[in-house]
């Protein structure tokens, strides 16, 4: 009898060791889980919301001029110190089913991920993928304009990776093998549609790790600190070859660049202009508009003799181009060169026979000889 009640006494003490042991790891699964509010997910999402109805009342979020305005990717514009390109492009979309796609999962990623990692680390993480994944894009896709959060939210992908590389039995026993899933299903689909930046994305997911890593995640019993010294390289490696590529590399650009060379020339800033269109023939010797844009920029500046050969390369480029024509003549005109100015005008007036300016011209010489 009294073995009986021994034995009856061991197994309700067993029972409520088992029962404190999963209360212990129930609780330490709410802390982990819990350990902030998404604070910064929601203001995250507003002030792309708001920044993109910005960019629509200006003119359309897909209007590259307006995408540029706003601080779109451009690699030779970051190569001239415009650095903020680096980090503006993470608060921008092109288009609604971008915004809001990227909100969508900013909305989910970010509530986990804030959840885990806290407020602060949460946002060091999210700013510092989305900049890692615009400086891979400028390092592999250069001759590209880029805009929107992907390379930031992917990068909230990296840092549920770590968390997966830190509580490896956890983190597949929640959520391991769909996020694995989803982020494999994002490659893919980048891979096999056109005009997404692959490159942004995978750098942010990257990125995202490691900054992970670096910051790592609040209350941490076992350190990596392995780890850790691999995401400073990192980092530093990161760093230090964008700021090689940007003194040292020859960055072709994007077509939209030719778009800053004309607001340059709207706005009169003719110096920003010049080296813009400069840079642009240098690239593409045998564009014909660039040619023209050049020589209309020297021609702003009183470098007459210059932008006359560069009128001269654009029409041999192009000889449709009945703006050059005349530019030509007017130039030759300036020189008191009127007979050879008026081959000029007369192909002018043969291109756009509604062309006012040019006839006028014609007949003015015409009638002084």
């Amino acid at each position: 009898m009294l073995k009986d009640n021994m034995d009856h006494s061991d197994y309700t003490e067993l029972v409520t060791e088992i029962e404190e042991i999963e209360n212990r790891k129930r609780r330490e699964i709410q802390r982990i889980f819990q350990h902030g509010k998404p604070y910064f997910t929601y203001i995250l999402i507003g002030i792309n919301a708001l920044i993109y109805l910005l960019m629509e009342i200006k003119g359309g979020s897909t209007d590259p001029r307006i995408l540029l305005q706003f601080g779109a990717k451009e690699s030779y514009l970051i190569t001239q110190g415009e650095y903020w390109r680096l980090i503006a492009p993470i608060f921008l979309h092109i288009g609604f089913i971008h915004f809001a796609l990227n909100s969508t999962a900013l909305h989910y990623l970010g509530q986990i991920t804030e959840r885990i990692y806290g407020s602060f680390r949460f946002f060091i993480i999210y700013l510092m993928a989305g900049i890692i994944g615009n400086i891979i894009s400028f390092l592999f896709s250069p001759n590209t304009i880029g805009a929107g959060a992907s390379g930031a939210i992917f990068g909230l992908f990296g840092a549920l990776l770590y968390f997966g590389y830190v509580y490896p039995s956890l983190f597949f026993r929640t959520m391991g093998k769909d996020i694995l899933a989803v982020i494999a299903i994002n490659l893919i689909f980048g891979l096999a549609v056109a005009n997404i930046d692959n490159y942004a994305h995978i750098g942010g997911l990257i990125g995202g790790f490691f900054v992970s890593a670096f910051v790592g995640l609040p209350q941490q019993k076992r350190k990596r600190y392995g780890m850790a010294v691999i995401a400073i390289l990192f980092l530093v490696l990161v760093f230090s070859s964008t700021w090689w590529a940007i003194q040292n590399r020859e960055v072709k650009g994007s077509q939209a660049l030719v778009i800053v060379g004309e607001d340059a020339l709207k706005q009169d800033d003719d110096q920003k202009a010049l080296k813009i269109f400069q840079h642009l023939v240098e690239v593409e010797p045998k564009d014909a508009n660039y040619h023209f844009y050049y020589a209309y920029t020297l021609d702003q500046l009183g470098n007459l003799n210059t932008a006359k050969e560069h009128y001269q390369k654009a029409i041999q480029f192009d000889p449709n181009i009945y703006q050059a024509h005349f530019n030509i003549a007017r130039i030759l005109l300036l020189q008191h060169k009127e007979r050879e100015a008026i081959p000029y005008l007369k192909k002018a007036i043969e291109i756009n026979p509604q062309f006012k300016e040019a006839k006028e011209l014609l007949q003015n010489i015409q009638s002084n000889q």
